[in-house]
């Protein structure tokens, strides 16, 4: 599910004996290092991909899908590069 939206920036699976996840809209969060859960944050660039296609499918115009895309990277860019920095500096288990 995360995968196909856009507004999804992550999940959290358990390890072992479940079948749930946790799913994230927040650019800023983090795995906790607990060895019993697996944690995937998104890129800034999958998520403007993401952006991008779902814009094109929903108008069916690359011309407004890419401009789309373009309002979204501007409007986060400073919240993703502050996300991709606590990235490179946290744990992500």
């Amino acid at each position: 599910m995360c995968n196909r939206e856009h507004r999804c920036t992550g999940y959290t699976v358990p390890v072992r004996h479940s079948n749930w996840c946790e799913t994230y809209t927040s650019l800023g969060a983090t795995g906790d290092g607990r060895s019993a859960y697996k944690c995937h944050m998104k890129t800034r660039a999958e998520i403007y991909d993401e952006v991008v296609e779902d814009a094109g499918r929903h108008e069916g115009r690359e011309e407004e899908s890419y401009e789309k895309g373009q309002d979204y990277k501007a409007q986060n860019a400073e919240e993703n590069d502050a996300a991709e920095d606590a990235g490179r500096h946290g744990s992500e288990e």
